[in-house]
């Protein structure tokens, strides 16, 4: 989750964690809204591993579409 110009842009995982736990998501909007009250947990050494493999699947999956004459547009700007 992002705060852009008093705006929140949710990324992929905040959907998929919302769908896990509305509570995930109460907690991360609290955390943004209110530093220092609260940490979230530290990233642990699995999850670092499966975000690293999400993160080289989806890259991975750009390029195919890309060589096979797919026009890719890179929205990583906004």
């Amino acid at each position: 989750m992002n705060r852009i110009v008093g705006r929140y842009l949710y990324a992929p995982t905040d959907l998929v964690n919302f769908t896990i736990s509305e509570f995930i998501t109460w907690m991360d909007r609290y955390a943004w809204e209110r530093p220092g009250e609260i940490e979230p947990d530290p990233v642990s050494e699995e999850l670092k591993i499966i975000q690293d493999k999400g993160i080289e699947h989806e890259r991975a999956f750009l390029e195919h579409l890309a060589a096979g004459g797919r026009r890719v547009c890179d929205l990583s700007a906004f």
